[in-house]
């Protein structure tokens, strides 16, 4: 048996782009869209996206890494309800 050439594989669904919207199926390789197009080979797994709307990510839509909180800000006074 050959080996999957994507990791997943939607099917079939109605892409998004910023710019169109086209029938395609996407290729996920390694947490990545390796390949939009009619017809790709197999997929590890597949998910079905016959009549859904599938958009690729867009800077808005994209994962963000999170900054840590930033430290408070210090102060040498005491609060008003410590100092009286």
């Amino acid at each position: 048996m050959p080996q999957a050439q994507y990791d997943c594989v939607v099917r079939g669904g109605r892409v998004g782009t910023a710019v169109d919207e086209f029938d395609a199926d996407i290729g996920i390789s390694g947490g990545t869209i390796a390949a939009i197009g009619r017809n790709l080979p197999a997929g590890a797994s597949e998910i079905d996206a016959r009549g859904k709307l599938v958009s690729t990510p867009t800077p808005s839509r994209a994962p963000r890494r999170r900054r840590p909180p930033a430290a408070p800000p210090r102060s040498s006074a005491l609060p008003p309800s410590i100092a009286a």
